[in-house]
């Protein structure tokens, strides 16, 4: 039986009374521009009125229902590795929502409402046990919420005992739980569907809800009829939809999805065509939010690119590239991040091949690659933008901040296509008024081919851009851009990285197919005869992100056919990132610098992990040449506070101790202290920036790796994250590095700084020659254990033996008898 009309507009009403009430502020708030914080402060703020409420109240039901939906919001803002809780939030969200349902009769309005958010529970529900089913890492079940905990012990009348069934290892999801989810999600989303009227303007939302559970089904059983209920239930959404809805692009993905399964299942070329015609429809719903249109981009790109109409995908790239931007706002939480790093996964690279494919110029090859894999290095680098404009302009920062909070939390407030057309409009027109601010005319700008060239000031800059099509190098050099084919490489015979830490043969590899053709093309053709060494910066992308190519060459003595002996390497996470650190040296003038000297000193942070045997030695000799540098020197505690405390003041870090590189979660990669951890999400949260310190040196494991394939694109560790986070120099390791080596490296490098009186390039040359007299080492011991000599006989030694190399400098252990232990360490910055 319908819902009479009267009865909706009346609910609908109070439901608008009830949400201008004071106490529900953070309430809307939180609908206005997303924050995680406010999202809590709800969830308190709509408990605590609960607690006050009457069971008899009319209310009542529907303060149970925000409850549950909050909670359904809190399993989705979850980290990806947070299983556990976020199935905690889902199942209390079922519980809320069948009290609130057994409070509210059947004939009213509310009660579709609960049946649709009861729907989504088990939804959700079926897709976080799907999730745990295919995951490697079952997280163990040691997390509590203070929220739920304190709803559990206080207010019990929603919040009843359950079991989850678990071991010490995590949780056990069976296949038939999860497929019981998705029938009580069905189930529960067609009687909603029924109970509305057909002229409900509801039925659009509700259809979409219905058709993505039946697609999961599909996905569960196999059946064809599923996926034709699917397909049938979507077109009946869009069917229901205004063409200025917001909710379009995903109403049109949705559709697209459907017809792309049934294709692939069946071959008609009727559904091929009708794919295609809702994905673009989705690419260009320009009321629509940036994700979903930015989904169906990346899929028209595939598809046209693997039938080779690269004409037709450039086009389509660019329209999708440009996407990224607008996703892109500093105050995002975590969990999204790691969202948008899922969408955009191969964007850049994708679109890289359609523009070498079309033979177009560099600069375009440049802007599409770094617009594709801008998530993070954007979002650091606005924040870094927006400081300087509060700084400077703080009444226009507060306007644009608003704006943009506004724009990218607009799908969440209730006249979605006004709000967010209205806020793009103003956002747009308040930049355009900020670019004509001194020193502010290139705000938020994608950098120009002037900005381009100028970052090679200092050497050549060298984009490496694999792709299944075609590999390249894009030269970046003060005269001019050049795309330089790389013939002799194949994706497909790219090594992994942990072949490259024992096999020389990688790094001959590596000389063959990059290194040679690059230097040859700079005309690096020779070790140099002068003190003054050539400098490149070294940009790899996708599948070469984290392979030694300072490294490559054919080391044996005599030999001039590697990269060591012939420049100076450094890397860069983007164009972008480089250009800024420029930016950012040019900037710091001598007054920042004495004024900085005045308030802090000239401040070196040191920190050595107790339980590595030379880690300590390591900094009780760096100390002393930091204070012949007449630098001040700082021990903090370890703990996080008391380190981000110490580095938003330092001149130089120095980190000996444990690294750990997070396969599941980049943002979570981190420096282990003997009091916790310091990740790179925050550092990202830090203001180091506004110093523009010197140095990071991290003297440990795995600062410049990564553990995790979607990340690649945007090549996120430890090491980018301080070079983002504002130091001008960075130096760290591409894996793990033996404890009794370390020491060696960093004290000949800190020397080298110190005779060159901390000048721009002396880490980058300091670390150069302190690894390349490693590397002679390794050659001396290798050449004589080959004349079955033992390794250093009759010789100073430079490097411990082996028995006081063994402890490694990563948190888990591994063999490192046969590594090649001059190759880990890098630079990154100037």
């Amino acid at each position: 039986m319908y819902m009479a009309v009267s009865e909706i507009k009346r609910c609908q009403q109070r439901e608008i009374r009830l949400s201008l009430l004071g106490p529900f502020y953070l309430y809307t708030t939180y609908e206005k521009y997303g924050a995680i914080k406010d999202l809590d402060q709800k969830v308190d703020v709509i408990y605590g009125i609960l607690k006050q409420t009457l069971h008899s109240d009319e209310n009542f039901p529907q303060l149970l229902h925000r409850l549950a939906v909050a909670y359904l919001e809190k399993s989705s803002r979850q980290d990806i590795h947070e299983f556990y809780l976020s199935m905690k939030y889902i199942d209390e969200a079922v519980r809320v929502t069948r009290k609130a349902i057994d409070l509210v009769r059947k004939d009213h309005i509310s009660y579709a409402y609960l049946l649709r958010t009861l729907g989504h529970c088990y939804h959700d529900r079926h897709r976080q046990k799907e999730a745990i089913a295919l995951s490697e890492i079952y997280p163990l079940p040691d997390r509590q919420d203070p929220v739920l905990d304190a709803i559990r012990k206080t207010y019990p009348i929603h919040y009843n005992a359950h079991e989850t069934l678990q071991t010490n290892n995590g949780l056990i999801i069976s296949s038939s739980a999860s497929d019981s989810d998705i029938e009580k999600a069905i189930q529960a989303l067609q009687e909603a569907v029924d109970l509305l009227p057909p002229n409900s303007k509801l039925r659009k939302s509700f259809f979409q809800d219905l058709g993505q559970a039946h697609d999961d089904r599909f996905d569960v059983t196999g059946e064809i009829v599923d996926l034709e209920d699917c397909i049938r239930i979507h077109l009946d959404a869009i069917d229901e939809t205004d063409d200025n809805d917001p909710a379009s692009a995903q109403m049109m993905w949705n559709a697209a999805s459907a017809y792309e399964e049934r294709f692939e299942l069946l071959g008609d070329d009727v559904d091929f065509t009708k794919m295609m015609e809702f994905y673009h429809e989705s690419l260009n719903h320009t009321l629509s939010g940036p994700t979903w249109r930015l989904r169906s981009g990346i899929k028209i790109l595939n598809i046209l690119a693997s039938g080779g109409l690269w004409s037709r995908a450039y086009e389509i790239a660019w329209a999708t590239s440009a996407l990224v931007p607008l996703l892109v706002h500093h105050s995002q939480d975590h969990a999204y991040k790691n969202h948008l790093l899922s969408v955009s996964r191969g964007l850049s690279s994708d679109a890289t091949t359609t523009a070498l494919m079309m033979e177009k110029p560099a600069f375009e090859i440049i802007r599409l690659n770094e617009l594709g894999r801008g998530i993070i290095i954007g979002s650091v680098l606005q924040r870094s933008m927006l400081k300087r404009l509060q700084i400077n302009h703080p009444a226009e920062f507060s306007v644009i901040e608003d704006l943009q909070a506004q724009f990218h939390a607009a799908p969440r407030m209730l006249d979605q296509a006004r709000n967010q057309s209205d806020a793009e409009r103003l956002l747009n027109e308040k930049t355009q008024e900020i670019r004509q601010l001194p020193g502010f005319e290139d705000f938020l700008l994608p950098p120009s081919e002037d900005d381009i060239l100028s970052a090679a000031i200092n050497g050549p800059i060298v984009l490496l851009l694999p792709n299944p099509e075609r590999c390249d190098a894009v030269l970046i050099k003060q005269t001019g851009l050049v795309t330089l084919p790389l013939p002799g490489l194949n994706c497909e015979d790219i090594p992994n990285i942990r072949a490259a830490m024992f096999d020389p043969m990688v790094l001959e590899w590596l000389w063959d197919t990059i290194a040679k053709p690059v230097l040859d093309a700079l005309g690096f053709t020779e070790t140099p005869t002068g003190a003054d060494w050539p400098h490149i910066w070294w940009i790899p992308t996708s599948t070469l992100v984290g392979l030694p190519i300072h490294a490559a060459g054919y080391h044996h003595q005599g030999s001039t056919n590697t990269v060591i002996d012939r420049v100076i390497s450094s890397y860069s996470s983007s164009v972008k990132s480089l250009i800024q650190a420029r930016k950012n040296n040019q900037t710091e003038s001598e007054i920042d610098r004495t004024a900085n000297k005045a308030e802090y000193g000239e401040l070196a942070v040191l920190i050595g992990t107790r339980n590595l045997p030379f880690a300590p030695q390591e900094v009780n000799e760096l100390e002393g040449i930091c204070k012949s540098m007449e630098l001040q020197t700082l021990r903090p505690l370890h703990n996080r506070e008391a380190v981000l405390s110490a580095l938003e003041k330092c001149r130089i870090f120095h980190f000996a101790g444990h690294g750990q590189a997070n396969s599941l979660d980049p943002l979570q990669s981190c420096l282990v202290l003997d009091g916790g951890t310091l990740t790179v999400d925050q550092l990202f949260d830090s203001h180091i920036n506004q110093q523009k310190p010197f140095l990071a040196y991290l003297s440990a494991c795995g600062t410049g790796q990564i553990s995790h394939k979607r990340s690649t694109d945007e090549s996120i560790h430890m090491m980018s994250a301080f070079e983002l986070a504002g130091f001008q120099n960075v130096v760290g390791t591409l894996w793990n590095v033996e404890d009794g080596v370390c020491p060696s490296v960093a004290i000949d490098t800190y020397t080298w700084i110190k005779d060159k009186q901390l000048t721009r390039g002396s880490v980058a040359e300091g670390l150069h020659h302190a690894v390349r007299s490693l590397r002679d080492k390794w050659l001396c011991d290798r050449a004589e254990s080959s004349r079955g000599k033992a390794p250093g006989d009759n010789e100073v030694e430079l490097v411990p033996k082996l028995s006081s190399r063994e402890v490694s400098r990563d948190i888990e252990l591994c063999d490192q008898e046969h590594q090649l232990y001059w190759i880990p360490y890098i630079h990154y910055g100037l």
